[in-house]
């Protein structure tokens, strides 16, 4: 996923937001959300809520770091993506983002 995708299509209030932390210059941001699916199948309409955890993978270059999960105040961009961290600011340094299930 791409900076650009993730910043006009997550809204940090649709978000659980599990634990944020920094190693080795990747900021982890791992969350839980729900989804509601209607499943079409020869002319049954069943339905699903599922709950699935996500972990969003961004480059930067910070120090190693753990977060408390309600750290996240503030998301921009504008050419690049900067998280506000406890009043720190994190610039993310790749447009390239890897999502992983946890």
């Amino acid at each position: 996923m791409t900076l650009d995708f993730f910043y006009n299509n997550y809204k940090l209030e649709d978000i659980n937001i599990e634990r944020i932390f920094i190693k080795d210059n990747k900021l982890h941001l791992c969350f839980s959300q729900v989804a509601y699916l209607e499943l079409i199948a020869n002319g049954y309409r069943p339905e699903m809520n599922v709950d699935y955890d996500n972990e969003f993978i961004f480059i930067c270059n910070h120090k190693d770091k753990k977060y408390n999960k309600n750290s996240l105040k503030k998301i921009d961009y504008n050419n690049e993506l900067l998280f506000t961290l406890d009043d720190e600011i994190i610039e993310i340094t790749d447009n390239n983002i890897e999502i992983s299930a946890i």
